[in-house]
This record gives C-alpha cells, structure tokens and sequence, in this order.
C-alpha cells in the first residue's frame, strides 16, 4: 500500500470530524457540576476560592455557559467538517481537506486565545491537510482511496 491510498481525505475528515464531536464538542456540553466546580478553580484560582456561595454560583454559571458555547462551537465545527467530506469529491474534496484543516487550527488558536490550544486540534487536522494536499493532482478520490489515474 502506498501513502496516497492510506491517506484518503474522506476518510480523515471523518475521522477528524468525530474525534473533535466526541472529545471536545459532546463533552463539554455535558460537563457535571464537579467538573464545572474544578474548572471554576483552574480559571479563577484565588478569587474563586475565596468568594462568597453567591459569587462562586455566579462564576460556576459563567463558567458552565463558556463550557456550554466552547462544546456548541465545536459540534458545528464537526458538522460543517462531515458536509464537506459528504458533499465534495475529487479535487474539490482534496481542497475542502485543506481547507478544513487550516481552519480548524485557526478556530483553535482563536477559541484557546493562543498557540498553546492547539496541540489537539493539530493532531486531528494534519492527516486532513496532508491528504488533501496529496490528492489535489487527482481527478477522482474513491471511497477506498484509490485514484483513478
């Protein structure tokens, strides 16, 4: 097998796709009221610590809507990935790849306010790029990753 046929960019948006729904979109959607408690701590540190109940219900609550739009922007993040992966084929696919890629690192560096943040979200977009690149010169990617040249 050759990397060409390894690296089908279906294939890897999907997997790209459900890896960020499942780890960063679902997730924390679904954050518990522990979890929200631990990253009122991490965020706020002493002035979490030392607040009043009502102050720390207020910070839980911002902190749980910020966990809240972080998870919603990353399930339509994934969504928009899989129309591209379903909606496209050939050359166009192989852009869309690229595209996607880049952009999911750039929504990365925005939503984590850094480069820091996007160690996960590199991980998940270079096949996608790196796919995309290495069929851009073919006419046609099948759903097995053979080209049809």
């Amino acid at each position: 097998m050759n990397m060409k046929s390894i690296m089908n960019p279906r294939a890897w948006m999907i997997v790209a796709s459900s890896i960020a729904l499942l780890m960063v979109g679902i997730g924390p959607m679904t954050a518990s009221s522990g979890d929200i408690t631990e990253m009122s701590e991490d965020d706020f540190g002493d002035l979490y610590t030392n607040a009043s109940a009502e102050d720390k219900v207020t910070i839980e609550d911002s902190v749980e809507g910020g966990a809240y739009f972080f998870g919603a922007a990353n399930i339509s993040f994934a969504v928009f990935i899989l129309g591209f992966a379903f909606l496209t084929e050939g050359r166009t696919r192989a852009k869309s790849a690229i595209f996607c890629g880049g952009a999911t690192i750039l929504f990365a560096i925005y939503s984590m306010a850094g480069w820091d943040g996007g160690t996960f979200y590199s991980v998940i977009s270079v096949p996608m790029i790196i796919a995309g690149v290495l069929h851009l010169n073919s006419e046609e990617v099948e759903e097995t990753g053979a080209t049809s040249e």
